[in-house]
């Protein structure tokens, strides 16, 4: 039977109140909203403690000062989910690993790295609203340090590699993380990015975006079948006569033009 609660913003970080769970999951945002109710489906029992960065933050110094020597009698078995932003994640491993020493700290960060906690990053865009896919959190494939990897091979966290999140695991040096991060960004950024460009200025030539949006599936769709071998177009077959005419014609618009310019370069060099 899973062990859910959530508790009210009044109530302080206590050991009694975690004794009862063996996760406690800190965060409010997109990512804590999508994955905590996977969690409680799951069979993973946790403590869902819900609070934005400056209020919890305050709470922990709190509980620093009323137990400093504090420690829960089942600490070692204790795993902390901190949900947060990039910005307040040092400050809350620093302040939880002291009140914790023995828990294991889990982040969701595709760019930062710690000593003392895990990074678990989901290469996923996770959004809030109704007409959007929801995240496949069982199969889903998550990022994770090279240097933590005999951690994630121990007893606490077994179970959630081999039982709840089924997707593939691929490690990667801390060295690398940031530029890790910044290819997710490029990869889910870009196409839409360009999508929105493109959109605009169709729309002024009576093209309705659908048209960009049907090409752009049909594009990923062939790059996933055949790879490099699923583009086609005046690129490939190197017809620079229209790819001097396009250029040309955008002329107008730099952004577009730059972006042309760059993915011809590209192309030529994989012929």
């Amino acid at each position: 039977m899973v062990r859910h609660q959530v508790v009210p913003q009044a109530r302080r970080l206590r050991p009694k109140l975690l004794d009862e769970a063996t996760h406690l999951f800190l965060g409010r945002g997109c990512m804590a909203q999508s994955l905590a109710p996977y969690l409680r489906k799951s069979g993973l029992k946790y403590f869902h403690w819900i609070r934005d960065a400056r209020s919890y933050l305050k709470e922990i110094d709190k509980s620093l000062e009323l137990n400093p020597s504090g420690e829960l009698s089942a600490g070692s078995n204790l795993v902390i989910w901190l949900s947060l932003s990039d910005s307040a994640l040092k400050s809350a491993v620093t302040k939880l690993k002291r009140r914790f020493p023995k828990a294991t700290l889990i982040h969701f960060s595709g760019a930062l790295f710690f000593d003392h906690a895990l990074g678990f990053h989901p290469p996923y865009p996770i959004l809030l609203r109704n007409n959007t896919r929801k995240p496949d959190w069982r199969n889903m494939p998550f990022t994770l340090e090279k240097e933590h990897q005999a951690t994630w091979k121990g007893a606490n966290l077994r179970p959630l590699v081999k039982q709840i999140f089924l997707g593939d695991k691929v490690f990667i040096h801390a060295k690398d993380k940031t530029i890790y991060h910044a290819f997710c960004v490029l990869v889910s950024s870009i196409p839409l990015v360009l999508y929105e460009a493109v959109s605009v200025k169709g729309r002024k030539l009576g093209v309705p975006s659908t048209q960009w949006h049907r090409l752009m599936e049909a594009s990923l769709s062939n790059w996933q079948q055949l790879g490099k071998k699923g583009l086609n177009g005046p690129l490939v077959r190197k017809d620079t006569r229209m790819v001097k005419a396009h250029l040309d014609a955008l002329k107008k618009n730099a952004f577009l033009k730059k972006i042309y310019q760059l993915t011809a370069r590209e192309v030529v060099q994989w012929h």
